[in-house]
C-alpha cells in the first residue's frame, strides 16, 4: 500500500478481518521491515514562499509570504514590488522559479544554488564572479546578465532565447527554436538542438561546450 509491504508478525486467525490501520502505522511498518518502495521525499512538493517585499534584502523573512526560503522551498518571483538582492552571503534553494513580469533579481558578486531554475520572465543580473549553479535549468523567456556565471550538473534547456552566460561543469544544453549562445561555454555535457536554429555568437565570440552534439531531423547549428 503506498509503496511499502505490509510484514505481518504472524497469521491472523481464519476469517478474522485485519485491523485498520492509519497511514503513518502501515509507513512504520514498512521502515522497520526495510521494505519502503518509495523515499518518502519524492512524494511531496517543496513548500513555496513568493516574493512580497518592497525592501530589496533577499534575506528579510518579511519580503516573502511564508518567509526567507532555504534550501527545502520553492522561491517564486511573480511580480513583487522591489528587487530582491542578495545581500552578504550566497543563498540555497530548492527551486528559483521567475513568472512575473518586472522583476529583477541581483546576485551582485554572489551565488545561487537550487535543484531547478525556471526563467519565462524577469531578469538575473550580478556582476563579475556572480552565478546559478543548478541541477537543471528551464529559460523560455527573460534574460540574464552575461557576467552571471551557470553551472549545471543536468540540463539547462532553451527556447527561443539568447544567453551570453558561460555555461559550465558536467551538465549539457538542449535548445528548441531560435537560440543564441554566446558564452565560451566549458560545459561538458551533450549539447542537443531539439528544433530550429542554435546560433554560436552573436557578431562574433562565442562556443559550444566540449560534449558530443546532437542534431535533430530539420533543426540546424549556425
Amino acid at each position: 500500500m503506498l509503496g511499502v509491504k505490509a510484514v505481518a508478525a504472524g497469521r491472523a486467525r481464519a476469517g478474522a478481518r485485519a485491523p485498520r490501520r492509519h497511514l503513518t502505522q502501515w509507513l512504520a511498518a514498512g521502515l522497520l521491515a526495510g521494505s519502503v518502495l518509495v523515499p518518502l521525499a519524492a512524494w511531496a512538493a517543496p513548500p513555496i514562499t513568493t516574493w512580497t517585499g518592497n525592501a530589496s534584502d533577499w534575506n528579510l523573512p518579511t519580503n516573502w509570504s511564508n518567509g526567507t526560503p532555504d534550501a527545502t522551498f520553492e522561491a517564486v518571483l511573480n511580480g513583487g514590488a522591489g528587487t530582491p538582492t542578495l545581500i552578504g552571503s550566497s543563498v540555497t534553494v530548492d527551486t528559483l522559479t521567475m513568472n512575473g513580469t518586472g522583476n529583477t533579481l541581483n546576485l551582485q558578486n554572489l551565488s545561487l544554488t537550487a535543484q531547478t531554475v525556471n526563467l519565462s520572465v524577469g531578469t538575473i543580473t550580478g556582476v563579475a564572479g556572480s552565478g546559478l549553479n543548478v541541477g537543471t535549468m528551464t529559460m523560455t523567456g527573460g534574460t540574464i546578465a552575461s557576467a552571471v556565471g551557470i553551472a549545471t550538473t543536468g540540463t539547462v534547456t532553451l527556447t527561443g532565447v539568447s544567453l551570453g552566460s558561460v555555461i559550465s561543469s558536467t551538465g549539457g544544453v538542449t535548445t528548441n527554436g531560435a537560440v543564441t549562445l554566446s558564452g565560451s561555454n566549458t560545459y561538458s555535457g551533450t549539447t542537443t538542438i531539439s528544433a530550429g536554429t542554435l546560433q554560436i555568437g552573436n557578431g562574433g565570440g562565442g562556443s559550444l561546450g566540449s560534449g558530443n552534439v546532437v542534431i535533430s531531423t530539420g533543426a540546424t547549428l549556425a
